[in-house]
């Protein structure tokens, strides 16, 4: 069973993957459906990863496509240039601003 925790989280290897063009197939995490449902394979069950399996094994484009939506995804929203404009708005909203 997943903890509140581990349904929160976004693994590394999801995005070595991504970054490597390969396709991920995962447990229904929540991070992982909200983030990356149209690029990556969920499964529930063991029988939908069998078929999963067996798409993919039947159908190479269909990972491939989804490789390639995965690895866009992560290149734009998920580097350091990326998230750069974000850190810095933090960081400036959370120094105190002087008095006077």
């Amino acid at each position: 069973s997943q903890t509140k925790t581990s349904n929160l989280s976004l693994p590394l290897k999801l995005f070595e993957y991504f970054a490597a063009n390969i396709p991920v197939i995962s447990t229904s995490i929540l991070a992982i459906r909200e983030g990356f449902d149209s690029e990556v394979f969920i499964y529930r069950t063991s029988d939908e990863l069998a078929r999963t399996i067996s798409s993919l094994m039947d159908s190479p484009d269909l990972g491939k496509e989804r490789a390639r939506l995965g690895r866009e995804k992560v290149m734009k929203s998920y580097t350091w240039e990326g998230n750069l404009p974000i850190l810095e708005e933090l960081i400036k909203d959370s120094v105190p601003k002087p008095m006077g």
